[in-house]
């Protein structure tokens, strides 16, 4: 079973924090072999969120929530990970977006800008499908 955590930046403890940079390295840059400055600053500002999925006290799925300061900008869901170990568990398919987006709704109705931000296009999911093996969630 996942214990999900839903944690705005400032909730996050260092061994959090570093498990969610090891395994975006781990996945992004090592296994998708992706060279690129993944600590792009926007892990610590504003009221960006982090979903955690945590399994056996590993992090196995993970997920950054951007929120811009203009309320006409889109909300992006980026950084979507779920670990090789747990890939076609039918983790990331259901649990893990269904989290994703109850916190994002629960942060757009907690500020009054549900209503500002309906549709599709107010959020965006940033998500480049590493085709290698099955390629699933």
């Amino acid at each position: 079973m996942i214990h999900w955590q839903d944690l705005h930046h400032s909730e996050l403890s260092v061994p959090q924090l570093y498990a969610l940079l090891k395994l975006r390295c781990a996945v992004f840059v090592v296994e998708q072999q992706c060279p690129y400055l993944d600590v792009d600053g926007d892990d610590l500002v504003g009221e960006n969120r982090h979903i955690l999925g945590w399994h056996n006290d590993e992090l196995v799925a993970y997920a950054r929530i951007l929120k811009s300061d203009d309320e006409l900008e889109p909300v992006v869901i980026g950084r979507v990970i779920v670990s090789e170990a747990l890939r076609g568990e039918k983790t990331g398919g259901n649990s893990f977006m269904a989290q994703t987006l109850a916190s994002l709704r629960a942060t757009l109705a907690g500020e009054g800008a549900l209503s500002r931000r309906t549709g599709a296009s107010a959020i965006l999911l940033c998500a480049i499908r590493f085709c290698s093996g099955d390629g699933r969630l």
